[in-house]
């Protein structure tokens, strides 16, 4: 329970000698609510900074603070990026999984909302083979259709496809073609929708895929719109 001042006036009182003072005490109450005030300030730090040592609880630069410590300059908070997305972006990649294919599907998906394409030239799951009559896709093998050429002499290595998030524009401004708005007049500006979202960008996404691919491995990377 949060102690006030009020409260630790009452317990500082009550620690003094019984008799020694009357009932109404004005100048000794000033003096004591001096010393109540300064505990009510240091309790109040020491909560807040109790709250700073937990990531569950650390918010506003603190938690830019804690992302430094753990990643150095690669984990930053996004552009208008609240605490709760940062907060969970930060526990995320604490736990993620690395170098395995799902993990890197499972990072494009969280960093951009949209599944990407993963192709392994040496993985007759992605490639298809002769003779086959069942796919893990959704069709069958053919060409133009799915599955790809594949290549022994591609090994450790893959290709991925992933996608820029769906942005859904800025609220109250009028858009190419609008009647709303013109050249100084009406809801226009000139904006940029990437101003507006806390999805990660082309730099975000190539940097931790590369982080979380394995080190032996080799990932030629696509993103599209």
């Amino acid at each position: 329970m949060a102690l006030n001042q009020q409260d630790i006036l009452r317990r500082i009182k009550a620690t003094l000698p019984a008799g020694w003072f009357g009932e109404n005490t004005p100048i000794l109450d000033s003096v004591l609510n001096a010393l109540a005030a300064g505990w009510v300030g240091l309790l109040g730090l020491l909560d807040y900074v109790t709250m700073q040592t937990r990531i569950a609880t650390a918010f506003n630069g603190w938690l830019d603070l804690v992302a430094t410590d753990f990643f150095g300059c690669r984990v930053q908070r996004r552009l208008q990026e609240p605490d709760a997305s940062f907060r969970q972006r930060i526990s995320a990649e604490l736990l993620r999984d690395r170098c395995t294919r799902a993990a890197i599907y499972d990072t494009l998906l969280e960093l951009s909302g949209r599944p990407p394409v993963i192709f392994e030239p040496t993985n007759p799951q992605d490639t298809g083979c002769y003779s086959a009559l069942d796919s893990t896709e959704a069709g069958c093998f053919g060409y133009c259709i799915s599955g790809g050429w594949g290549s022994l002499d591609l090994p450790f290595q893959a290709f991925v496809t992933a996608y820029r998030p769906a942005l859904s524009g800025i609220a109250m401004i009028n858009g190419w073609d609008g009647s709303i708005g013109g050249f100084g007049a009406g809801l226009s500006s000139y904006a940029s929708a990437n101003t507006n979202s806390s999805w990660a960008d082309d730099a975000e996404i190539y940097e931790t895929t590369a982080h979380t691919a394995a080190a032996c491995s080799i990932i030629w990377m696509s993103i599209q719109p």
